[in-house]
Parts: C-alpha cells; sequence; structure tokens
C-alpha cells in the first residue's frame, strides 16, 4: 500500500488512506520514485502516512518540504537508507521530482482553502511586482537579454516559485502566469536592440490559447519563450506545435534548469531549444567540484551540437564566473554578475543603451 501523508496532517491510523493513495500516484509519481530508486540503489520509495509500519528493515522518512510547507513524506527503504539520501542536494532533486510528478498526475497538490484564496488575492490585487534579471555574455559582461521574474507581498514568506507551486496546486497556476505575462511584456518597448525578453512559461501555459492572445502584438523577436515544467510533458508533439507559429515569428525557446532531472534533459531532446539554461546546482561550487565541471562541459557541448546557445543559471563568486569561462559557457545570469533590475528605464545601466545582437543572432 503506497499512501500519501497530506500537508500539515498527521495520521492516526495504521495504514495510508486508500483515496489520498488513488488520487496521488499516477503515472509521473511512480516514474518519480522508480527514478530515485534505481539511481540511489535503494529497496524501495515510498510514499507513505508517517506512523506507517514498515518492514524490518533500514529506513529513513524524507518531509518532502517546498516553500516551507510539507506536502508530503517519503519514506526510502533500503541499506544504507540515510547515507544515500543525506546529500542535500540529492534531497532537493528528490524533492523537486516527486511534488513535481504529483502535480503532473492530478493537477496539483492537496491544498487548504486559505491557500487558494492567497493566491486568489494576489490575482484580484494584481499585487505582483516584476523586475528584471540581466542575462549577461560572460567575456564581456555585457547585457544581452533580461529575464522577467515575479515578486510577491511581503507579508507572506514564500519565495516566488512557492508561490507559483501553490498556484498550481489549487488551480489556478496558468492565471498567474498569465498575469505575470502580461506584465512582463510591457517592458519590450523600452528594451534597446539586442537585449532579448525571456518569459518563463509551463507547458501548460504554453497550451493556453489566452497565451496567443497575450502574445498577439509582441515582436517575438525579442522574446524567448522559457520552458519551466520538472514534470515530463504528456504530448511533446502537441507542444512543439503550439510554439512553432511563435517561433515562425521570431520568438526562440530556452529550456530551463537544465541538468537537474530526467525531464528537463528529454525536454532539450524533443523540442530543440535554442537556448540551453544550465541549472544553479550545477553553477554552484562548479569551481570546486570534477563531476560538476565535466556535466557542465558536457551540456554545453551537447547544446553546441543541436544548434543552441548555454546560459549559466545562479553565479553567485567570480571563481565560477571564471570556472564557466574556462568551459566555453558564452553566458550566464545571477547575482554576482547583476542584481535585479526595476522595470524603470531611467534606472537601467549605461550598457544596456550599448548591448550588441541578442543570442541566436550571432
Amino acid at each position: 500500500m503506497v499512501g500519501l501523508l497530506p500537508r500539515g496532517a498527521r495520521s492516526s491510523t495504521s495504514q495510508p488512506s486508500p483515496d489520498t493513495t488513488a488520487a496521488v500516484l499516477g503515472g509521473q509519481t511512480a516514474g518519480a520514485l522508480r527514478l530515485i530508486e534505481e539511481e540511489l540503489g535503494l529497496r524501495r520509495a515510498l510514499l507513505v502516512a508517517a506512523d506507517e509500519p514498515v518492514p524490518d528493515d533500514t529506513h529513513i522518512d524524507l518531509p518532502l518540504v517546498r516553500d516551507g510547507v510539507e506536502w508530503a513524506v517519503l519514506r526510502v527503504i533500503g541499506p544504507n537508507a540515510a547515507q544515500r539520501t543525506a546529500n542535500p542536494s540529492v534531497r532537493s532533486l528528490i524533492t523537486r521530482l516527486v511534488l513535481d510528478g504529483m502535480v503532473a498526475d492530478v493537477g496539483g497538490i492537496g491544498t487548504e482553502g486559505g491557500d487558494r484564496a492567497a493566491v486568489a488575492q494576489v490575482l484580484a490585487d494584481n499585487s505582483l511586482e516584476l523586475v528584471l534579471q540581466p542575462i549577461v555574455e560572460l567575456d564581456s559582461e555585457r547585457i544581452v537579454g533580461v529575464e522577467a521574474l515575479s515578486r510577491f507581498p511581503a507579508t507572506v514568506n514564500r519565495s516566488t516559485e512557492g508561490w507559483f507551486a501553490l498556484a498550481t496546486a489549487a488551480g489556478l497556476g496558468v492565471e498567474l502566469e498569465m498575469t505575470a505575462l502580461r506584465q512582463a511584456v510591457t517592458v519590450i518597448d523600452d528594451l534597446p536592440d539586442g537585449v532579448y525578453l525571456s518569459v518563463n512559461l509551463s507547458p501548460r501555459a504554453l497550451m493556453s490559447t489566452e497565451l496567443q492572445e497575450i502574445l498577439g502584438e509582441v515582436p517575438l523577436d525579442a522574446v524567448v519563450l522559457e520552458i519551466t515544467e520538472h514534470a515530463r510533458v504528456a504530448d511533446y508533439d502537441a507542444l512543439a506545435d503550439v510554439l512553432q507559429p511563435f517561433r515562425a515569428r521570431g520568438a526562440r525557446v530556452a529550456v530551463d534548469d537544465t541538468g537537474s532531472g530526467f525531464a528537463s534533459l528529454r525536454h532539450v531532446l524533443r523540442l530543440e531549444p535554442e537556448i540551453v539554461k544550465l541549472d544553479s546546482s550545477l553553477t554552484h561550487h562548479i569551481d570546486s567540484d570534477a563531476v560538476l565541471r565535466a556535466l557542465g562541459y558536457t551540456l554545453k557541448a551537447f547544446a553546441g551540437a543541436i544548434g543552441a546557445e548555454t546560459v549559466a543559471e545562479g553565479i553567485e563568486n567570480e571563481r565560477e564566473l571564471y570556472a564557466l569561462r574556462f568551459l566555453g559557457v558564452p553566458y550566464g545570469q545571477g547575482f554576482f554578475l547583476h542584481g535585479a533590475l526595476d522595470v524603470d528605464p531611467t534606472t537601467w545601466p549605461e550598457q544596456m543603451r550599448s548591448a550588441g545582437p541578442p543570442v541566436g543572432d550571432r
């Protein structure tokens, strides 16, 4: 029996709820659990109720926490289970794989009414704020693009990623993405020649008819559509068909978080993006970790083989910058390179006014 521990709850029974089990464990979740078992050499990985009895075997319970909220508990069973899952990066990847699988299977993770109301209130008040994260050419540190990022009311201790995950779980994910997109495209007319706008969109949002309405009059040769999904896409052919008219008008496609899991690599293979964005988990400590450098070089070479440029995310210090330059990664972003910009063009740096051709036109 495989079950789910609902967020904020502790089961008082010895077995997980069957109805919860049936609602959550679908193909994407099961695939994530099997991948975790195979990669870590575990006997089994189960979503369980907190006090479910287990066989007399080594095991560890991992709370799956996103944005400070415990959504589920994963029980991993097998020799040295605790040691195999001790690395924080491994636990972070496990959390991402399982929770994104759950979202893909059932369209969301169970949320409390107050959480849905919080997202609905943000939408009603239009309280999203837009900032722009510069994307720079690493050799010259010249700005070639900006990524549109949303900021939420500071009265709630929840990350941006957490807000979007919560909105998806509440069935308001696409609506929130469309609200953010409407804000983002308003800056295009102020961007100097040669600086592109990158906007984050999930596959669900890309399939929305509202997207076509928003981008109808937008000059797409200055836009990159950045796909931000960590779970598998059900129908790549349908997604490619949706992207084709935007590409015909000049839009480019980027795959976000490449290297963070199976989904992003499959996106690269099936969607043939013009830009591949290396996940920040690869960038952090790439200067001191030979395995990360090897993986970064391999992904950069693979991107080049399919005609795509590479952008490294999350550059936090000079050592990481030098390592990425050495590997030949041409572009990057992160607070070491440049802090987020306000949407007011009068506050933008001078180099924004003297940028060269955008990524993909070099």
